[in-house]
């Protein structure tokens, strides 16, 4: 009858050849996984879990790392080995070997990653001018058909990224234009679109066209009366997005505008006027981005 010892005993060696056995097959699986990667990030950093939520230390861009063949948590991550234990790297600070590494596209690629542009939502507060010439005056003051009248402005406008190359466009503005006795007040709102010209990193040229609404305008005759009524206004033209910080830039942006207004009437004695107003728009803004 044999030991019940050495039967234990044999069991255990068989449990440890098989647990060898079983790190070997493991290990070559885990290098036969790896591939090689370079550090594309300035300062990429490594973390003890995939969930991000404990930085262990970072890496150089230029580094060549060994990581896993298969991202994880969603593809944010790889893996990583750190001093013989498993870390993590994000995806996008690393470029692999299956990218061409070292290489005449990988080095294209990390220019045209340099000169991307960052597609942000920005908002946009400017000034601007309206220089125009007007129709269907009322010729109730100095002013006549065909005179020049220039418009101050303040405008907001939020600019939405829905396109590889067109954005939305909303607007709101608020313009004042006075001569001698007689002065109009208009409130625009509406909405447009803008087509990307030329677009880099810190710069983006676009075309823009608007079309908005004047529910309120006012025209004033001295202390004589007040009129209100309500128009229309569309307008094209161009505008130049120049980002100068990580959140903050300039805006400069110029067309040719057409606004009409209409629903004044005048008291007797007067004229109701039925004004239009064709010209330039220039503009310049501080944008805000996020």
């Amino acid at each position: 009858m044999r030991n019940p010892h050495s039967l234990k005993n044999q069991a255990l060696h068989v449990f440890s050849v098989a647990g060898i056995l079983f790190a070997l097959l493991f290990t070559s699986q885990v290098s036969l996984a790896a591939q090689e990667a370079i550090i594309t990030s300035e300062r990429a950093l490594i973390y003890s879990d995939m969930q991000m939520s404990s930085v262990l230390g970072y890496a150089v861009r230029g580094k060549k790392v060994l990581i896993g063949e298969v991202p994880r948590n969603k593809a944010q991550v790889y893996p990583i080995t750190v001093s013989g234990k498993i870390a993590y790297i994000k995806a996008r600070d690393v470029s692999t070997e299956k990218q061409n590494l070292n290489t005449e596209n990988f080095i294209a690629e990390r220019f045209l990653k340099s000169t991307e542009v960052v597609q942000d939502t920005r908002y946009t507060v400017s000034y601007f001018s309206f220089s125009s010439q007007m129709t269907n005056i009322s010729n109730n003051g100095s002013l006549n058909d065909q005179d020049s009248l220039v418009w101050n402005g303040v405008s907001l406008r939020g600019d939405l990224l829905i396109s590889n190359s067109w954005d939305v466009i909303v607007i709101v503005n608020y313009l004042i234009a006075e001569q001698e006795r007689e002065s109009y007040r208009n409130v625009e709102l509406g909405m447009g679109a803008g087509y990307r010209i030329l677009e880099f990193r810190k710069f983006v040229l676009r075309w823009d066209n608007q079309l908005m609404a004047v529910p309120h305008s006012s025209y004033t005759l001295q202390s004589d009366f007040r009129l209100n009524g309500y128009g229309f206004t569309a307008g094209t033209g161009l505008n130049l997005s120049l980002k100068f910080m990580q959140s903050f830039g300039l805006d400069l942006f110029g067309g040719i505008y057409y606004s009409k207004l209409t629903g004044f009437d005048a008291p007797n004695g007067y004229n109701s006027p039925r004004p239009s107003f064709v010209g330039n728009r220039l503009g310049l803004g501080l944008s805000y981005f996020y």
